[in-house]
């Protein structure tokens, strides 16, 4: 009985407090520059970097999507995490409203971002205009990603990545896991010669055209 009672304490402390842990996450939406993490947040709308201006991520950093908001690169983002403590970008809970629109570099933004020891999991991209890339796209930017896992994410065309108009993009011990497109599951590049796929593993990604 008294083991019981203090289960039964135990749980209901913990429903009172679960909502409180989670309304203390910030909330993130809209222009940011400067550096954000550690921590967590709840990302609760697009997010925009600015031409011309620097996002810097630190180690131990995690995104949570609170619904279907994209990551719009137009200046620098310098995502770098380590093997101890990577920077993450997830939906926050394990429903379809909750998976996210990947990071989109568009055109003229910085050829010097750089995405290292991140996870990128649960985009999902396949409306105008955006049915072009699921975790990352890039428009003729070329940047560098490294020891970063992009997984489950589904568009269109390029599930995983797509990549486009000339951009140099450079894959580096990557993990390309179990993502899903129309064509190009893993990463698409498209009029992109001289992007680099080196040291990854590209698996288990299915492309439903026939």
């Amino acid at each position: 009985m008294h083991r019981f009672l203090s289960f039964f304490l135990v749980t209901l402390l913990l429903v009172w407090l679960t909502p409180t842990l989670v309304l203390s996450q910030p909330s993130l939406q809209g222009p940011q520059t400067g550096t954000l993490g550690p921590g967590t947040f709840l990302v609760v709308g697009d997010i925009y970097v600015p031409h011309g201006q620097t996002l810097t991520i630190l180690p131990g950093t995690t995104f949570l999507h609170t619904g279907h908001f994209t990551w719009y690169i137009n200046g620098l983002i310098h995502a770098v995490g380590n093997s101890d403590s990577l920077i993450q970008f997830l939906r926050q809970q394990p429903i379809e409203n909750h998976r996210w629109g990947g990071l989109r570099f568009q055109a003229g933004a910085s050829n010097e971002s750089l995405i290292e020891d991140c996870i990128i999991d649960n985009c999902k991209n396949i409306t105008t205009p955006n049915y072009y890339g699921g975790g990352i796209y890039s428009n003729g930017v070329s940047f560098t990603v490294r020891d970063t896992k992009i997984s489950t994410c589904y568009a269109s065309y390029g599930g995983g990545a797509y990549i486009t108009g000339g951009a140099a993009v450079e894959f580096d011990h990557c993990l390309v896991l179990k993502n899903e497109a129309g064509n190009g599951a893993g990463l698409y590049f498209y009029g992109s010669p001289n992007s680099i796929v080196k040291n990854s593993l590209i698996a288990r990604n299915k492309s439903t055209s026939t």
